[in-house]
């Protein structure tokens, strides 16, 4: 589990001091222009939420999060992409998976519970919301809320966007949490470890699910 903080504010500052060591914090949406790089690069912030997205973008004279992470020689965190081509541009990912090292790429799709669910309206906590094909939109409004892509989706728009390998894939979507986490039965194939897993096929059809280590219904 992660706790995402905006640095910009002093009582998230003050936690992050005092409980970095005890919990997993992660770099939330912002709009900080000014922030200290430096709890990257301790390793305080194990992971940068949703990049490029709802925080402060790339400028020539500002320090804003976007920068920060572009410019940071020595990554030590993981870093959260969204890749439904909606959040993220295609040729963006290409360039995103060209900056960062393979160990620190996360892929997710940010998708909300109803993913799956045929077009209409639903609701998100108190707010009523628009499923339109895979996207959610606040209802009666243009005002994306969310994704409705189904993971299998965004692998594949990762993939055909940067020709990256199908190993690659692997560490995108599952080992590099894991291994963030400290995980020894999560991430990976072996004895003795959860049988939680998704197979497709090269087209990214899901053939088959472990969750685990009952086989999974299929619809």
């Amino acid at each position: 589990m992660y706790l995402a903080l905006a640095p910009e504010y002093s009582q998230n500052k003050k936690m992050l001091n005092q409980y970095h060591d005890q919990i997993n914090f992660a770099l939330g949406h912002s709009n900080d222009n000014n922030f200290d790089s430096k709890y990257l690069k301790d390793n305080k912030y194990k992971r940068v939420i949703h990049f490029l997205n709802a925080m402060s973008g790339f400028h020539q004279r500002n320090k804003s999060l976007v920068n920060s992470v572009l410019e940071d020689t020595n990554r030590n965190y993981l870093i959260e992409i969204i890749s439904d081509l909606t959040h993220v541009r295609s040729q963006t990912l290409n360039f995103l998976y060209q900056s960062f090292d393979d160990s620190n790429i996360v892929l997710v799709s940010d998708s909300l519970p109803n993913k799956g669910s045929k077009n209409g309206i639903y609701k998100l906590n108190n707010l009523e919301v628009e499923k339109k094909d895979y996207l959610f939109y606040l209802k009666d409004s243009s005002t994306l809320a969310g994704s409705g892509m189904p993971y299998n989706l965004i692998l594949k728009n990762f993939y055909k966007a940067t020709k990256c390998s199908f190993s690659e894939l692997v560490k995108f979507s599952s080992y590099n949490v894991a291994k963030s986490l400290k995980s020894k039965t999560l991430g990976r194939i072996k004895i003795n470890t959860k049988a939680n897993f998704v197979l497709i096929d090269k087209d990214f059809n899901v053939k088959l699910h472990y969750f685990d280590g009952e086989k999974a219904k299929l619809d």
